[in-house]
């Protein structure tokens, strides 16, 4: 009988601890990271602009220009992007690529090419200026109004 008794707990306990294996197995102890797409409507909330000493730093502005990165390859913003200007005053579109970090824009005199980069969860244009000049953006959610 005591043999019996030796032989169940022997067995609970290996139940105990292939149960807590397989736990810790499936369970995952990191936190997920928070992945940000491109896709979607960012809003402009940041620029830098280099005085040409390397000292520039973002410094926060109130802007409504907005950029939107579509699943076709192909972006829109209510201001231009041909241009380094915080003011949603005509709309204008190019295409993107992912593989490339870069946004392609008609621009007249041919400097359409912009360079972008995903950096904390934030959107960051750069612009093919002389000296550095940026644009930071924040990926706007959208919201749904339900009537009663």
């Amino acid at each position: 009988m005591k043999a019996c008794f030796s032989s169940v707990k022997k067995l609970s306990k290996l139940t105990v601890l292939l149960v807590s294996c397989s736990f810790l197995l499936t369970c995952d102890t990191t936190d997920a990271p928070i992945e940000t797409t491109l896709l979607g409507k960012w809003q402009l909330t940041q620029i830098l602009a280099d005085p040409g000493d390397g000292s520039g730093k973002f410094r926060n502005i109130n802007s409504n220009k907005t950029i939107q990165f579509n699943e076709d390859g192909t972006v829109n913003s209510n201001g231009e992007l041909c241009t380094f200007t915080t003011k949603p005053n005509s709309a204008d579109s190019g295409t993107y690529s992912i593989e490339e970090n870069k946004i392609t824009a008609t621009c007249p005199d041919s400097k359409g090419l912009i360079g972008f980069e995903l950096q904390n969860s934030k959107l960051i244009l750069h612009y093919p200026c002389f000296e550095g000049c940026s644009e930071k953006y924040v990926k706007m959610h959208s919201t749904v109004l339900l009537k009663e």
